[in-house]
């Protein structure tokens, strides 16, 4: 189970803004003790010195911010729709053939969305990785597997990995990348306590 938080941060102060503080709130509720210690990878993810066999990965964009939980490595990104010109270069030059088609495939009131779509599932895979931009979009893709997508990297599709769209505010898309097709989402509000 992946249980994903997503809080707005729209009333935080900027230096706020970021998943340590959220994970402060949340972590206790998955049984962790303790102010949690983030150190970064040799790629740059964040990770729990401690893990206390937790993983997390976080995201924000415009006035939301979420943070995945799990118990095996994750990866989320959140991105809010926001006009975008020529979201169809941007896909010939970073995605794969096959994204492109499904672009395409998109009525053109939704190709914004769709572009998004795109972009934020494989944000959520690389920071699954913890590679960064280092894994190049164009390496893989997705591949329908009932509610969620499997991940072909190169010509090996991944086992036991999901990428799953999520329910996410209005003008907003969610991604989360994990080992379980199962995922609970709470909303959660940052209390007062964690920011002064």
């Amino acid at each position: 189970m992946i249980t994903l938080y997503i809080t707005d941060i729209s009333q935080l102060p900027p230096e706020k803004r970021h998943t340590a503080f959220f994970l402060e709130e949340i972590l206790p509720a998955h049984g962790y003790q303790g102010t949690p210690n983030i150190a970064r990878g040799p790629q740059g993810k964040p990770y729990l010195l401690d893990s206390q066999g937790l993983f997390f990965n976080g995201s924000h964009s415009g006035d939301f911010m979420v943070c995945a939980i799990s118990d095996t490595p994750v990866g989320v990104d959140i991105q809010k729709i926001l006009p975008k010109d020529n979201p169809e270069a941007l896909i010939r030059r970073f995605m794969t053939p096959e994204d492109l088609d499904a672009f395409k495939s998109c009525s053109e009131k939704k190709r914004l969305r769709c572009f998004y779509d795109l972009w934020a599932g494989k944000e959520s895979y690389i920071k699954y990785l913890g590679t960064g931009f280092k894994t190049p979009m164009a390496r893989f893709r997705r591949i329908p597997q009932g509610r969620c997508f499997g991940i072909l990297d190169g010509r090996r599709l991944q086992k036991n990995l999901w990428l799953s769209s999520q329910t996410a505010p209005e003008g907003y898309v969610l991604w989360v990348c994990g080992h379980s097709d199962q995922v609970q989402i709470i909303s959660r509000k940052i209390t007062s306590r964690s920011i002064v």
